[in-house]
């Protein structure tokens, strides 16, 4: 499990939100999970997690609603 802090978007307060994390990468294209990773909502209506390549291409932005930037801690095992 690797541990995520929120950078930018949803509610909680920036840089204070720690999530760990069991997805293994990307849910749309499998790249292992990045450094930065987003929860998003893409185009087609649906949520993943997904690699910055793949939220630059099906992401539809940051925000309440719309999805958050997380940055890797660096506790992870």
């Amino acid at each position: 499990m690797m541990n995520y802090r929120l950078i930018e978007g949803g509610s909680a307060a920036k840089n204070q939100r720690v999530v760990p994390f069991s997805i293994e990468g990307c849910e749309h294209c499998g790249k292992p999970n990045q450094p930065t990773m987003y929860d998003a909502r893409t185009h087609g209506g649906g949520w993943g997690w997904l690699c910055p390549t793949c939220f630059g291409m099906i992401g539809v932005g940051l925000g309440i609603g719309c999805g958050q930037k997380y940055e890797l801690t660096e506790d992870n095992d």
